[in-house]
């Protein structure tokens, strides 16, 4: 059977029915205050072929930060604009995936995985934002590269197609270690 003719429910569980991804390079986005600003180039629409699969997220940021005391930095996933993924944190509005108790510079790369059951086959927008800990003078963080270096931040999706054990299956393996008990 040609490729182009098999469909997402032909594929035996676990399989990798469906990926998407975003790249940006040399491209940066400044955020210096407590509210979320989405990274540049890091959204994708993404519609599941099956309704129980299980939807893996992965992000990749570089950080670059110089504040003028102690401060975090936080990235996290969002899902139609509400946020899906968590960061370490003193209160919910404090993310810390990197943090400084003195003043030099942070230049390091962030990263977040969160999975999800698709639920349904509507499409939905998954996006990377990232925000400062504590909002101090100097205190801008650049998320990504603008200088050329190559710095690459990345969004990647995968969809799997759920594993799905029926009773009689269960069944039928308990029997058999029961038998060797």
């Amino acid at each position: 059977m040609p490729l182009t003719q098999l469909r997402a429910g032909a594929f035996p569980s676990g399989t990798v029915i469906q990926s998407a991804r975003a790249v940006s390079k040399d491209t940066a986005t400044e955020n210096d205050t407590t509210s979320y600003v989405q990274v540049s180039g890091l959204s994708i629409s993404f519609t599941p072929l099956l309704a129980n699969s299980i939807i893996e997220i992965f992000t990749q940021v570089f950080m670059n930060a110089q504040p003028a005391g102690a401060n975090g930095y936080g990235i996290n996933i969002f899902k139609d604009g509400t946020r899906v993924s968590n960061s370490p944190n003193d209160s919910s509005d404090r993310p810390y995936d990197l943090y400084q108790d003195a003043s030099t510079r942070i230049i390091k790369y962030a990263w977040k995985q969160y999975y999800e059951t698709a639920g349904s086959t509507s499409a939905r927008t998954y996006d990377v934002r990232g925000k400062v800990y504590y909002p101090i003078t100097d205190n801008n963080m650049e998320m990504g590269s603008s200088n050329g270096d190559g710095a690459e931040n990345y969004l990647l999706i995968k969809e799997y197609k759920a594993w799905i054990l029926h009773q009689q299956s269960t069944l039928k393996i308990i029997r058999k270690i029961k038998t060797f008990l």
